[in-house]
């Protein structure tokens, strides 16, 4: 039972008053019942201006950069300096058109428009007339003959 011997003791501070600056049994100082100004004192005073004409021209420079302060801090709000910032932080315009985009009409210059029948019949005929010069070697390509049978298939609808 070690600890039990622990108790009471004979200190009767906790810290060495000494060290703070007093001695046993010395008065200690009056407590302050007003709070400490707020600004020291200063040293020098400021020089009052001597003219009318110094006056004038400190009212001036005052009102210019006032008007200084007046034309460009909106501006400069509105519109950041984007050679200063990265470009991913540029705003963007935002389309209109989310959806897919519209597809686009093939040009007449491009290629024969087979609206009429007739048109289709004459596009027959001349891949035939091809056809018969490849038969030549026995062998008929196969996308030939299934662009052939399409054809066909869409004058017959």
């Amino acid at each position: 039972m070690a600890g039990n011997k622990g108790r009471g003791g004979c200190a009767a501070y906790t810290f060495n008053i000494e060290a703070v600056g007093f001695s046993k049994g010395e008065k200690l100082p009056y407590v302050v019942l007003k709070p400490p100004p707020l600004f020291p004192d200063a040293d020098y005073k400021s020089v009052a201006l001597k003219t009318e004409n110094e006056e004038y021209i400190l009212a001036l420079k005052q009102e210019l950069r006032e008007t200084m302060k007046r034309m460009y801090s909106k501006r400069y709000m509105k519109i950041p300096d984007w050679r200063r910032l990265p470009r991913e932080m540029m705003s963007r315009n935002k389309c209109k058109n989310t959806g897919p985009k519209p597809k686009k009409a093939k040009d007449a210059g491009k290629g024969t428009s087979l609206t009429n029948t007739s048109d289709v019949l004459k596009k027959i005929e001349e891949l035939e007339r091809k056809d018969t010069c490849m038969q030549k070697n026995e062998t008929r390509p196969l996308s030939l003959t299934i662009y052939k049978h399409q054809l066909k298939m869409v004058l017959k609808t």
